[in-house]
């Protein structure tokens, strides 16, 4: 995966990222995770064409910058993920 930065406006707080070689369930997943922070004005997960284009996340707050709320919503993602693979393993264990 590469990331790169497509557009930076509004004294960084709005951001557009470009998230090459992956597909739009990561884009989709951090956008649900970024709605869940109050500070989060607008946030969206963009594919302009599904062969051609890489996926991109949108992300606009009201207060701080668009880099931390989209750090704090990948934390986030991450804390989740590694719950379910805990709770998934020990369902193993009982089956």
């Amino acid at each position: 995966m590469e990331l790169k930065v497509v557009k930076q406006e509004d004294k960084k707080k709005r951001l557009i990222l470009e998230l090459s070689g992956e597909s739009e369930t990561l884009t989709y997943l951090l956008k649900e995770k970024l709605w869940e922070q109050k500070r989060v004005k607008e946030a969206a997960h963009i594919r302009e064409h599904p062969l051609l284009s890489e996926p991109k996340v949108l992300v606009h707050v009201k207060t701080g910058t668009a880099m931390v709320a989209l750090s704090k919503a990948a934390k986030d993602l991450l804390s989740e993920v590694k719950e379910f693979k805990k709770l998934f393993q020990r369902a193993l264990k009982k089956s």
